[in-house]
């Protein structure tokens, strides 16, 4: 075949692709606001903005950002009903944890025995302006049993298996987001 390839679309976008490694939390356990620790893999699309590092992704470029979340659940051990969340954190913080006015920055999935019921998913997106050196981390919390929503439960990642993927695409390098539509 002779002839040149041409590739249409934005030959400007950006896009990092972090699938985070099953069963490893920042600490060994999945709840309490512990955090997916590690890169299984790591791809991009066009230049690269950020980097990563025990599964916190450091920015090196400001604008505007969609974050979109998946994560897929699996009661391996636990035996018992489980609320699991994920949120996304900036800079470590907690705020985007069940936050109404930010409904695209969480997931809930409610899973039971491991089996019937044993498994679900999650996925949320939503725009973040960002400055550089901010970092990002998708965070875990655990409601089990009758924890009547106060979510401050844990278990080894050995008992829940959590499959995670982080995608970041910079929109922008402008603050975009404005209120109203």
């Amino acid at each position: 075949m002779n002839g040149n390839l041409s590739v249409g679309g934005n030959p400007n976008k950006r896009i990092a692709i972090i699938n985070m490694r099953k069963d490893d939390a920042d600490n060994g356990l999945w709840g309490n606001g512990n955090h997916f620790d590690y890169a299984q893999n790591k791809q991009r699309i066009g230049a690269s903005f950020c980097s990563e590092s025990n599964g916190v992704v450091t920015l090196n470029t400001s604008g505007t950002f969609k974050i979109s979340v998946s994560v897929q659940i699996e009661n391996q051990t636990y035996n018992n009903r489980v609320v699991v969340g994920t949120y996304v954190s900036i800079n470590n913080n907690t705020g985007n944890w069940r936050n109404h006015a930010n409904s695209g920055r969480f997931g809930l999935t409610y899973i039971r025995h491991d089996d019937y019921g044993f498994g679900g998913s999650q996925s949320y997106s939503d725009y973040y302006e960002l400055d550089s050196g901010q970092d990002i981390r998708v965070k875990t919390m655990l409601g089990e049993a009758s924890d009547l929503r106060n979510y401050n439960d844990s278990e080894p990642v050995q008992n829940l298996h959590l499959y995670g993927r982080l995608e970041i695409e910079l929109i922008s390098t402008a603050d975009l987001v404005e209120s109203g539509v």
